[in-house]
């Protein structure tokens, strides 16, 4: 029996762990680019509103609305790894457009109707038969 357990025990500390550095993202830098320079973009972060400049090099890599720095705009959201230092990846999200209107262009409960809410569900507006006495 205590051939088994230790059998077990070598198989469980044998067993390929995960390793903790090479499926980890690193942290990233969100917020919207107020500017693109020659060589990299500045961008106000969505969390502490700070300025941040974010340098590019040759090996950075752009994914979403952008194939390169030239491709990007003031306005436009992103998402910068590594949050410090040269930029790995930059994802480029299209800026929000906001709808003007009231309601921004959603329809919800009542939109449009002067009663407002939900019909009532009961009879739909029909009279109930005669009851046939028996």
């Amino acid at each position: 029996m205590a051939a088994l357990v230790a059998l077990c025990m070598v198989g469980v500390a044998g067993a390929k762990g995960h390793k903790a550095g090479k499926h980890e993202k690193a942290p990233a830098l969100k917020g919207k680019v107020v500017s693109v320079a020659g060589d990299g973009l500045v961008v106000k972060q969505r969390k502490t509103h700070e300025q941040v400049t974010v340098p590019v090099g040759d090996k950075t890599r752009f994914k979403g609305a952008a194939a390169k720095l030239a491709d990007v705009k003031a306005g436009e959201r992103v998402r910068v790894r590594p949050n410090t230092g040269t930029a790995k990846v930059i994802r480029v999200n299209e800026a929000k457009v906001k709808a003007k209107g009231k309601h921004n262009g959603k329809a919800g409960k009542g939109a449009g109707k002067k009663g407002g809410g939900r019909k009532h569900r009961g009879t739909n507006g029909a009279q109930a038969a005669p009851a046939v006495a028996a």
